[in-house]
């Protein structure tokens, strides 16, 4: 054969499948190697199901073998990057024992998606509404007043509960947990997060509620240490801090996205009631703070610290009250751009109802409506600059 020359197509496709053909009958793939050698984690993901009694043998294969209550937190460390873990309603608890330091610990690529009613075949057949799936740190079942295991007001919790009911550190946004209620998580003795803490990690958060849960710091959600979760469709309500952030507390250079959420009803004993953001540069939109209280200041949202540059557009901040800055409070060089808002009926006891800036705080606000805000103090019903204060407004009213 001369240089050049080539095999017809026809003769070419017929050697490979030859060649083909022989690696496969002697269990060898394109690499010599056998072929369940080549089986990764692609080829291992699967669809592993929960009920909260669990089923047949118990294994996760299938509706009719169901994981249980009882071995869901093991079988989420044991699962593949890409697995999937379809959750039928009821409520789920890291432990059944009075372990306070039990948690659901999510692993980095696999994913909980709860609100099944325990017979789909597809994922789009679930429905979170109706079959409300509930992560609860009610250990021993004691909490008052709950409806469908859900404990809605950190008044209801009773005993000892799971300090954190989820823990999303080491993350990344290929872990996702989409479609539960984490409820009763109480670490008001001991610490961050009752709820659900991401210490370096950013995992997926979806269609979720963090509702009645309890800490020193960060009531419903604490982000710190570089973790930037994904935070979609999700309400913050009921959740209750000693300090700050009574729904979520962000520090330490995390960067969270936060689109569609609302923050209701949350209570921070100082600073922050709904939401607490101490150096940080998150994405705000489309979100909704109300009726959330601070005893201090920051009734709906506080920033602070010279790194604090959130981006907040087209929310909402009514009904939140706090000594100072009923909707929100800008302090320590803090200086967020807040677009598109609308900030009415929040109340303070002293200044800035609507917004107070203060100690070097620059907000820029633009194109905000500022309608029935109050401040019983010095003055500031819609925004107060104090001090070293200044803001840049254009096209608000």
């Amino acid at each position: 054969m001369t240089c050049g020359t080539s095999f017809p197509k026809k003769a070419a496709f017929t050697l490979l499948g030859g060649v083909l053909t022989l690696l496969f009958s002697l269990g060898l793939g394109m690499t010599g190697l056998p072929v369940s050698a080549l089986s990764g984690s692609a080829a291992e993901a699967a669809v592993k199901y929960v009920t909260p009694g669990g089923a047949g043998a118990k294994n996760g294969s299938s509706w009719a073998n169901a994981y249980g209550e009882a071995e869901f937190p093991a079988a989420i460390q044991s699962a593949t990057a890409g697995d999937e873990f379809w959750v039928a309603a009821g409520a789920y608890r890291p432990s059944v024992t009075n372990d306070a330091d039990a948690t659901f610990t999510l692993k980095n690529g696999v994913a909980l998606y709860g609100g099944f009613a325990g017979t789909e075949t597809a994922r789009t057949g679930r429905n979170p509404s109706a079959n409300v799936t509930v992560l609860t740190g009610d250990l021993a079942n004691d909490d008052t007043g709950k409806v469908n295991g859900v404990t809605a007001t950190v008044g209801q919790i009773v005993g000892t509960n799971s300090k954190t009911v989820v823990t999303g550190s080491g993350t990344t946004s290929t872990t996702v947990l989409d479609g539960f209620t984490v409820t009763a998580g109480d670490s008001r003795t001991s610490g961050y997060a009752g709820g659900m803490i991401n210490d370096g990690g950013s995992p997926t958060i979806e269609n979720c509620v963090f509702s009645g849960n309890a800490a020193n710091y960060s009531g419903g959600m604490c982000n710190r240490n570089n973790s930037n979760p994904a935070i979609t469709n999700c309400t913050f309500s009921g959740n209750s801090s000693n300090t700050h952030g009574g729904g979520m507390r962000n520090y330490s250079g995390c960067s969270p996205h936060l689109t569609n959420c609302s923050f209701l009803n949350n209570h921070a004993g100082t600073n922050g009631g709904g939401l607490y953001n101490n150096g940080n540069n998150p994405v705000i939109e489309n979100c909704t703070f109300s009726g959330n209280t601070a005893t201090g200041a920051g009734g709906g949202m506080y920033n602070t610290g010279s790194g604090a540059t959130p981006d907040i557009g087209s929310c909402t901040f009514s009904n939140n009250s706090a000594a100072n800055g009923g909707g929100m409070y800008n302090y320590s060089s803090s200086s967020p751009t807040v677009t598109n808002c609308t900030f009415s009926g929040n109340t303070a006891t002293d200044t800035g109802g609507g917004m107070h800036n203060t100690e070097g705080s620059t907000p820029t606000v633009a194109n905000c409506t500022f309608t029935g805000n109050t401040a019983a103090g010095s003055g500031g019903g819609g925004m107060y600059n104090a001090g070293t204060g200044t803001s840049t407004v254009t096209g608000c009213t």
